[in-house]
């Protein structure tokens, strides 16, 4: 049985009670929508993956397991499971922590949408400051201690191991000895 048909058996029904109507549906591709908020499933096939997306209009968010976690507390699994398991738990949430997406849309899209940018956020600071350490390495090898100290400056130094925080000093001191 393909995807799309999947969804629409399985899973339409819970969503019509919800208040969603089917809008789109092709091979690999279901969408969802209610007044406020869309609900679109994806399968991947090269990939043999399936994604949750809910958001609204032009801006949808991939459901992972963690945002599941975090926004609805809840412990259900929609990655790496198959099709059937994947569409099987997705009516597990919608028929229990998933409701508040129908019944408070405004208030759960933004749950999501600060889960998101939080997340990418996250994601960002922990690319700069291990660019910022692979820069202060490179630094150092050269002895080029100004550069390692702006590149350590530029991190929270909380995070720092003992010893880039001893070498943090050494380049310091060595700094000022050449003032």
């Amino acid at each position: 049985m393909s995807f799309s048909k999947l969804v629409v058996d399985d899973l339409g029904p819970e969503l019509q009670n919800l208040g969603f109507k089917l809008v789109i549906q092709k091979e690999n591709y279901v969408r969802f929508d209610a007044d406020q908020v869309s609900i679109i499933l994806v399968h991947n096939s090269r990939e043999n993956s399936n994604t949750l997306y809910i958001g609204e209009d032009q801006e949808t968010y991939a459901i992972n397991d963690e945002l599941l976690r975090t926004v609805f507390n809840t412990t259900v699994q929609l990655e790496v499971i198959p099709t059937e398991v994947f569409i099987k738990n997705i009516q597990i949430f919608l028929s229990n922590e998933g409701k508040r997406i129908a019944t408070a849309p405004v208030e759960t899209l933004k749950a999501i949408k600060n889960f998101v940018y939080e997340a990418s956020r996250n994601y960002t600071d922990q690319l700069l400051y291990d660019q910022n350490l692979r820069a202060a390495g490179i630094a150092w090898e050269k002895k080029d201690y100004a550069t390692f100290i702006d590149c350590l400056d530029k991190v929270d130094k909380a995070k720092l191991s003992k010893s880039y925080m001893i070498k943090y000093k050494m380049a310091v001191e060595r700094v000022k000895g050449r003032v």
